[in-house]
């Protein structure tokens, strides 16, 4: 479910200058002719510098059946934008000395993970991190890591087809451990293991997304610190940042604020989980995102303190070149991180009840993030409506750094 959205790298635009008296209410006037003409639940766009957020407006619900608005306090999933913060992660652990680059995965793994199809090739940190490992998203494999935490109605709840299967063989599964659904997973011991796990490409060989090597290389952060993966976020980006109402589960402190999900038909999805969490079940509110794009953008000119400006050259520059294809465009990865023909530096989310944009061009010093309650992954209709939403932003963004 989490993937990148190919057509939004593809239709990627560089930001344009607008003549305007004042951007922030025309921009207002804008975006909210667009969510009137739109079937979004609720969304927020946010504009920052290297320093402050620029522009921040919510439209809409975060719950349509009460009536609750969408806020900048609204606490929601970001789907494969997490991944970002497994980059920063992975970097702060190379500079506390656990691992480097070219650390072969099973000198610090606790069970073996091995490509069936080379079994002599080693896997190292360098390839889970861009992509290029060749542990592949089986579907059966990669279904059996969401679990539901609330009941799916069925009756009196629209859903299309693939929603529907998806969400009957998701109430099937049970919470584990993050260990444990990866050795499960992808040792050959493991009871969900299988070679289609793996790709017929050496590492480092072929581009294929993997949410499942994206977990790997967070684990991997969890086993050679010696501290759980969301206690290591916490300490080292969360707090420093003061990301107060993010955590890798939905708020059980904070209810009200939880954004219902919402379905490409419209209706509520039932809340759910994902043993595999870092790659894309980070929670957090539309604030709390700004603080960390802005700390990017930061580190980007040598001004963040969050790992060292060297980290930041490695994370953010490329460190594998796709193949060039009509799927897959002709662009970079850097750490995690997608670095676009036209200079930006982000990533995309998508996910069950979840759309999120997040990037940042260096040269203008400026970014933008679009989150909004409803995954547009499968419909083409979404998916248009929340291009031209962040289109439209682009138009200002530059211009607001200026005014």
């Amino acid at each position: 479910m989490k993937t990148i959205f190919i057509q939004l790298l593809l239709l990627f635009i560089g930001i344009s200058s607008i003549d305007a008296q004042n951007y922030a209410d025309s921009l207002d006037l804008n975006l909210t002719e667009l969510y009137k003409k739109s079937n979004l639940p609720g969304f927020s766009l946010s504009i920052v510098d290297n320093n402050n957020i620029l522009y921040q407006k919510c439209f809409g619900y975060s719950n349509k059946e009460t009536q609750i608005p969408y806020s900048n306090k609204t606490i929601q999933p970001i789907a494969s934008i997490s991944k970002t913060f497994i980059a920063v992660s992975v970097m702060k652990a190379i500079e506390m000395g656990y691992f480097t680059m070219e650390t072969n995965i099973n000198d610090i793994l606790p069970f073996q993970v091995v490509n069936p199809h080379f079994p002599d090739e080693s896997l190292k940190i360098k390839h889970l991190v861009t992509h290029t490992s060749g542990i592949t998203d089986k579907l059966s494999n990669y279904i059996r890591s969401y679990y539901l935490t609330g009941k799916a109605d069925f009756a009196n709840n629209k859903y299309s087809f693939f929603e529907k299967i998806y969400l009957k063989k998701v109430a099937k599964n049970n919470r584990m451990e993050l260990g444990i659904y990866l050795k499960e997973t992808l040792s050959k011991e493991g009871k969900y293991y299988k070679k289609k796990c793996f790709s017929k490409n050496k590492a480092g060989e072929a581009y294929e997304y993997s949410n499942i090597g994206a977990a790997l290389a967070a684990y991997i952060v969890e086993i050679a610190c010696g501290k759980p993966f969301n206690e290591f976020t916490k300490e080292y980006i969360f707090t420093p940042l003061e990301m107060n109402s993010t955590s890798w589960e939905s708020s059980q402190k904070d209810i009200a604020n939880n954004a219902i999900l919402y379905s490409t038909k419209g209706s509520p999805l039932p809340t759910y989980s994902c043993s595999n969490y870092p790659d894309g079940n980070l929670n957090t509110t539309s604030t709390d995102l700004c603080k960390f794009l802005i700390e990017m953008i930061k580190g980007n000119n040598k001004q963040s303190s969050l790992i060292s400006s060297e980290s930041y050259i490695t994370m953010l520059s490329p460190q594998y070149q796709r193949s060039a294809s009509k799927k897959q465009g002709n662009e970079e990865i850097g750490i995690f991180w997608e670095l676009t023909k036209k200079g930006s530096i982000g990533h995309t989310g998508s996910d069950a009840g979840v759309t999120a944009f997040m990037f940042f061009f260096p040269d203008k010093k400026v970014g933008m993030l679009l989150v909004t309650n409803i995954g547009g992954d499968s419909n083409k209709g979404l998916i248009e409506q929340l291009l031209s939403i962040w289109k439209t932003g682009l138009k200002y963004a530059q211009p607001l750094t200026s005014n």
